[in-house]
């Protein structure tokens, strides 16, 4: 009973629908209550969907008697006179009219009209004997209704009472109680009329309103016809722009059930690697069949017996989703309980401890995970600590990541398993400790008519995620949490205090967000009230101008040319056989579409806006298009074509980056890149199976270019294998490294699969200069000398010896006054490697480090920045600002700084913008190291160094393989110096 009363406001609204007046409705609702308390639903049917089919039944039986009743007491009354007993020729011309219209629509929608008016069956019945989604009828039913609306209009010169006038019959007859097809047989007396042409009256008549049940609320038939508008708001000239056709808001389920999929329940058996029962397990399941247009899920967690339950999730396949672990795969059957038994793989254990900023254990902490959706900043809590804040994982793999959460203090950093160092125990061990106290935030979330809504979510906070300097951790996501039955929230951790970013959603509704202004040491309430939303139906048009199927079409929007940046699931679809899609859950306002397919790149891509309405569906074709493209071939060295290779793009310069773009060559090497982003482009080769390394590139390309030639030398030379040990002092491997192999000259280098027994690496690559480089933590501990591999031979780089890993303090005299805030680093001897140092009683000290030279930089903050992150290289110089990091040692250095001058150096730069750039003083030691990313114009690329008093020598060297260097001799005066030319050899 209690659930049935839930559902009260929900049967109300569709009584009114259904019925004539209120009291009508009153009566609908209880005889409604009363079948469902007779003859309950089974316990796999949705509650509501069940209500509004008893309603919709009851309200039909009605309509039958009443309808019986009153033709027999027609039957039995005195003949009445109608006020106009004869119908004009113009009206009889005008219903000949609409029968030819209906004729004239396509064939999918004249056959839902005939079975909707002609059959009288119901749209569920239509969608089952056609084989379509009961949304494909509703579209099709509302098309063509809208076909017909609008032809009519444009016959009689937009003036719609000229047929409706024509249509409808007068109110004498209409007082009869006779049904529309009915009156009008009668006003037209003994013409002879095919049943077809009734059914076009009736629909006409029956369009005025939404026909499914499920869409309750009224609509006056002055707003059936919503006025068009651009679907684009670039104005497409050469496109037509697309229609509106409104519809009511309508009541929807927590899950669309309209397409009535069976359901079925699964109940889950984990066990750990070893075979003993997993318990307290977080494990998310999606259904593959599930209608709604966002991704959805069910969550819940295996028991004692490791059991996990779920209970109405949609038959067919599933995904399932373990918190920290591997996915896997199983499938629902309808009516029935599925049982699935899974043993978790061998993975990573992780032991910790979560402590508060004072050091001590936090007894009510929780660690949490990152969520289902890795394209959204959300996390999900995974595990409770004991109470002195010590936690156990087990079984997890290297990329999860984890923080640790709890009332009273901010969140701690996150961080990924694979970077968490392991301890003499063999397990991964860290402290994770929470950030000092902020505000705390609650609140209720209610539906657009004020009805709490249970199972909403909720996300408050930044988006997290951004490096943390000096760390392998990060800062933490938004945590998931989910409404009660009241609606009402709380965040579990605090949030630092000012205006917080706070996003909520629940299934039927489009996202919110809004912002909570958070004070320290107070509970910020919000309540939210989520809209109406909106929907977006339409076809998805190829290059070819004709229907296209398989693309993907999402409702975000696009930065830099395909990244997406969700708080929460976007609404997504994806085109059928006739290119059409729909998008439902939208929020009102302007709305971004993209569509794309990303493993048929060739097919184009399309980016549009719409204004979306609340209740209101907008019709909306979509037209893939080619953008900005190159075109060329790949050859060999005899001028062979390559075919089945990779063309990869990206942008030459970092402020045109934009989401690389590949293509594949033809039987004949032909390739052509299409949406390319704006400005010069870097073009790059590689196998059909996959190499890091570039078998050929091109350079600052222009966009338009049209015959590209790209040679690969060694296109036909065998591979070669590069096999080496890592190891520590002791010769024992070594499993919480990451090793990853360097092409000599190339940007873009492999990670390497280290055995955690032996800590052999091996990798077959194309023949070249390598190198190796170990990392752990974020820390370089090893680059490897360079190795040259051979054409099918085997290079044995024999033992890689990480050292112990040292650490660095320094103090600094003669830093300017006047400069209150100075960043202090040390550039590695690593590719872009460096590490920060923080000031502590008057020294600067470095966390550990990899051993060997080090290179001392210093920037100050600027009053203006000349970029956004308001730090620039300060004007003094370190005389000898290297340093060595001896192993397992803490190295002392005493620096002495002097004021710099500023000099601009300029060379011709064919390259991607990437450098590394050497200062030696007057006997050949390198002073300064740095790697540098350029921006290039009219094919130069100009950098500025500051260099002391005296003579130095500037060496440049480019990721091609070209390098330059120039003595300068600096005087001590500030007269400005034309550019240094630098010559690239």
């Amino acid at each position: 009973m209690d659930e049935l009363l839930a559902e009260a406001g929900f049967l109300r609204r569709v009584a009114r629908g259904l019925a004539s007046d209120s009291s009508e409705a009153d009566d609908l609702v209880q005889e409604t209550f009363v079948a469902a308390l007779e003859h309950p639903p089974h316990e796999n049917r949705s509650i509501r969907g069940w209500l509004a089919t008893v309603a919709a039944n009851l309200s039909r039986n009605k309509r039958r008697e009443r309808s019986r009743r009153e033709h027999r007491e027609h039957v039995a009354a005195r003949a009445e006179c109608f006020e106009d007993e004869r119908v004009s020729q113009e009206k009889i011309e005008l219903q000949r009219t609409l029968f030819e219209l209906l004729l004239t629509l396509p064939a999918e929608q004249r056959t839902v009209v005939y079975l909707r008016y002609y059959e009288e069956q119901t749209p569920t019945a239509i969608a089952e004997q056609l084989g379509v989604p009961l949304k494909t009828v509703k579209s099709r039913h509302t098309r063509a209704m809208t076909s017909l609306r609008e032809r009519l209009d444009a016959r009689s010169g937009g003036d719609r009472r000229v047929w409706m006038e024509a249509l409808l019959v007068p109110s004498s007859a209409l007082r009869t109680g006779g049904t529309a097809g009915g009156v009008v047989a009668a006003t037209i007396g003994g013409i002879a009329m095919k049943k077809l042409v009734l059914v076009a009256i009736a629909a006409v008549l029956a369009a005025l309103a939404w026909f499914a049940i499920p869409h309750t609320a009224h609509v006056e038939p002055a707003a059936a016809n919503a006025p068009s508008m651009p679907a684009n708001l670039d104005e497409r000239p050469a496109k037509p722009a697309p229609a509106m056709t409104q519809t009511p808001p309508t009541d929807r389920e927590p899950v669309a059930t309209t397409n009535k999929v069976s359901t079925g329940a699964l109940e889950v058996h984990l066990s750990w690697s070893d075979g003993t029962l997993a318990a307290n397990v977080g494990l998310e399941v999606q259904c593959e069949s599930d209608p709604a247009p966002r991704d959805e899920s069910s969550r819940a967690f295996s028991d004692a017996s490791g059991v996990a339950r779920f209970d109405k999730l949609f038959a067919g396949k599933v995904k399932l989703i373990p918190d920290l672990r591997e996915r896997f795969e199983g499938e629902v059957e309808a009516g029935t309980t599925r049982t699935i038994t899974h043993t978790f793989e061998k993975g990573e254990e992780v032991r910790g401890r979560v402590i508060d900023p004072a050091g001590a254990p936090v007894a009510s902490a929780e660690i949490w995970c990152k969520g289902a959706d890795w394209r959204c900043p959300d996390t999900i809590r995974t595990e409770r600590c004991a109470t002195d804040g010590t936690f156990r994982l087990r079984d997890v793999v290297q990329r999860a990541r984890i923080d640790a959460r709890a009332p009273h203090f901010r969140a701690s950093s996150c961080f990924e398993v694979a970077k968490i160092a392991v301890g003499p125990s063999g397990s991964r061990e860290i402290e994770l400790i929470l950030g000092e106290s902020g505000g705390r935030v609650s609140g209720h979330v209610l539906d657009p008519d004020g009805t709490p809504l249970e199972h909403a979510m909720v996300l408050a906070g930044p988006r997290g995620w951004t490096n943390k300097e000096g760390t392998a951790g990060v800062e933490p996501q938004p945590g998931t949490v989910v409404t009660d039955k009241e609606g009402a929230f709380e965040i579990v951790e605090d949030l630092a205090p000012g205006k917080q970013p706070i996003y909520a959603t629940a299934p039927g509704y489009p996202v919110w967000e809004g912002t909570v202004d958070v004070a320290a040491g107070t509970t910020a309430s919000i309540e939210i009230r989520l809209e109406h939303s909106s929907r977006i139906e339409g076809r998805v048009i190829g290059l070819d101008d004709r229907p296209i199927a398989g693309i993907k079409v999402v409702a975000s929007k696009e930065t830099h040319g395909g990244w997406y940046f969700d708080m929460l699931p976007a609404s997504k679809a994806t085109s059928d056989e006739q290119g059409r899609f729909a998008l439902d859950w939208l929020k009102p306002g302007e709305c971004e579409l993209n569509a794309s397919d990303y493993m048929r790149p060739e097919v184009g891509r399309a980016q549009t806006k719409v204004v979306c309405i609340a209740g209101q569906t907008l019709n909306c074709d979509v037209h893939l298009e080619r953008g900005n493209t190159i075109s060329g071939h790949v050859q060999s060295k005899d001028g062979s074509p390559l075919a089945g290779w990779k063309v990869y793009s990206q942008g030459a310069d970092f402020e045109d980056y934009w989401t690389p773009r590949q293509a594949k060559t033809d039987a004949t090497g032909g390739f052509t890149l299409i949406n390319l982003g704006p400005g010069n482009q870097n073009l790059i080769v590689r196998g059909p199976e996959f190499e890091p390394a570039p078998r050929a590139q091109a350079f600052r390309i222009p966009l338009g270019t049209k015959d590209v030639e790209l040679v690969v030398e060694d296109a036909n030379v065998a591979r070669g294998t590069l096999r080496a040990r890592i190891v520590d002092p002791s010769g024992h491997s070594l499993k919480d490294v990451e090793a990853t192999m360097w092409k000599t000259g190339a940007i873009v280098g492999s990670f390497l699969d280290v055995d955690p027994g032996t800590g052999i690496v091996e990798s077959q690559v194309q023949p070249g200069r390598y190198r190796i480089e170990v990392r752990r933590s974020m820390v370089t501990l090893l680059i490897s000398d360079d190795f040259v591999v051979s054409e099918n031979q085997i290079t044995e780089a024999g033992d890689l010896t990480i050292g112990a890993t040292g650490r660095a303090e320094v103090r600094i005299t003669g830093l300017p006054t006047e400069t209150t805030e100075f960043r202090i680093s040390l550039e590695g001897p690593g590719r872009m490697e460096s590490a920060r140092l923080e000031l502590d009683g008057g020294v600067w000290k470095s966390k550990d480090i990899a051993s060997g030279r080090w290179f001392v930089t210093i920037s100050a903050q600027s009053p203006n920045p000349p970029n956004r992150r308001g730090w620039r290289e300060s004007e003094i110089w370190i005389r000898d600002g290297s340093v060595e990091i001896t192993p397992g040692a803490t190295g002392h250095f005493d620096l002495v700084v002097e004021p710099a001058h500023r000099m601009e150096f300029t060379f011709a730069n064919s390259g991607e913008g990437m450098i590394t750039i050497e200062t030696q003083d007057a006997p050949g030691r390198i002073t300064s190291f740095r790697t540098v990313g350029l921006s290039t114009q009219n094919g130069k690329s100009n950098i500025d160094l500051l260099l002391p008093v005296g003579r130095s020598s500037i060496v440049v060297r480019t990721i091609e393989g070209m390098s330059g260097k120039v003595e300068v001799d600096v005087e001590d005066n500030r007269k400005p110096h034309p550019p240094i030319e630098i010559p690239l050899h």
